[in-house]
């Protein structure tokens, strides 16, 4: 969309509009490119267009009302098609260089350092990652600014636990406790005090995330139960119980009372989101001790009673023919794996299952 030339002078106003008409043509190019599938050398010169934008114009953007913004957007378009294009250095630097010129432009500016970030995290560069994500929690996620950088994008809250994540990834036990104390005084903070009640739920879930991630089972599940107060639905109770039944297993070790909940959600939430999950969460605990019936029961109820249920359809048939191959029924088993591999070939399960039946002829010589 162009942007309005209001108060420009004259000359001000057609600068301002052959900026407007080349960032069209850049992004026309783009739009093309896409259609094009990255044709590398339509790609060269769409990347040329954009650069052109920010080096013609770029100094003026002090001096003419709308020059900036504009020119920023071409600076994180550049940006963002690098990404697409898998130029992931090129396209941090871009990130970095919209950063510095975003200053009075602060959606573009944060997205610009957190883009840079991810970018360093899926390099494999932790590091930079975390000194990213750092200058992006001390620059946007201080008291006084969560609730607004939260409305800009909510994903920017999860960045004191992404640290955490790098810093357990490094071996660093004592920073990325540091980090979940921070995210949980952030959850904490926004909701206490702030009043969208959209943003005050995601912020109770996020610290259920915080305490999880920690290992802080007996605050999670002092969490849940304060939720469970609030959040009476046909939605979030069922979430809820699932994460308390996870807490129970893997935190407290508590298989019984875990299965307990999860029967819980399949018998009493059956058509929320969680039922299936809970239902393959059940099936597998029962694998893992071998109580094969119980398993099979439940994978069966899936699919006989969620035939929509995509990827945990090829699951329960999966674990239904590994449940025949564990007891010897190979015939059973390999017409199970074909069944996978015929009906959902795009699976990891798909891929999975002809290798499994290769590899038993392979043992059978």
């Amino acid at each position: 969309l162009l942007i309005a030339a209001a108060g420009c002078s004259g000359g001000d106003s057609r600068l301002l509009y052959r900026a407007e008409e080349a960032v069209f043509k850049a992004r026309k190019m783009n739009d093309e490119l896409i259609v094009a599938t990255m044709n590398p050398s339509f790609l060269e010169k769409t990347l040329e267009a954009y650069r052109a934008v920010v080096a013609d114009y770029g100094k003026y953007a002090d001096d003419i009302e709308g020059m900036r913004e504009l020119v920023v957007s071409a600076q994180m378009e550049l940006a963002e098609l690098e990404f697409r294009a898998g130029r992931l250095m090129a396209a941090r630097e871009d990130f970095a260089a919209a950063y510095e010129m975003a200053s009075g432009v602060p959606a573009a500016r944060a997205n610009a350092l957190w883009s840079g970030a991810v970018i360093s995290r899926e390099a494999g560069d932790a590091g930079s990652a975390i000194s990213l994500f750092s200058r992006f929690a001390d620059e946007y996620l201080t008291p006084a600014m969560a609730s607004a950088t939260a409305r800009m994008n909510r994903r920017y809250l999860l960045t004191p636990l992404r640290i955490a994540e790098l810093h357990l990834e490094s071996g660093n036990e004592r920073e990325a406790g540091a980090w979940l104390d921070r995210a949980e005084s952030l959850f904490e903070g926004l909701i206490e005090s702030d009043p969208d009640t959209s943003l005050v739920r995601e912020a109770h879930y996020n610290l259920v995330t915080a305490l999880l991630q920690g290992k802080r089972w007996s605050k999670a599940l002092d969490q849940i139960s304060r939720m469970k107060g609030i959040y009476r639905n046909d939605v979030d109770t069922p979430s809820l119980l699932f994460l308390e039944a996870r807490i129970q297993i893997d935190g407290f070790g508590r298989t019984a009372e875990g299965l307990r909940l999860l029967d819980r959600i399949a018998a009493d939430h059956p058509r929320s989101r969680e039922a299936v999950s809970a239902l393959l969460t059940a099936g597998g605990i029962h694998f893992l001790a071998r109580e094969f019936r119980k398993a099979e029961a439940l994978y069966r109820k899936i699919l006989d009673g969620y035939p929509d249920a995509g990827a945990a359809l090829a699951e329960a048939r999966w674990q239904i023919a590994q449940i025949a191959e564990e007891e010897g029924r190979w015939l059973d088993a390999s017409l199970g794996y074909k069944s996978i591999y015929t009906d959902f070939p795009g699976t990891i399960q798909g891929m999975e299952a002809p290798l499994r039946i290769a590899r038993h002829f392979r043992e059978l010589g």
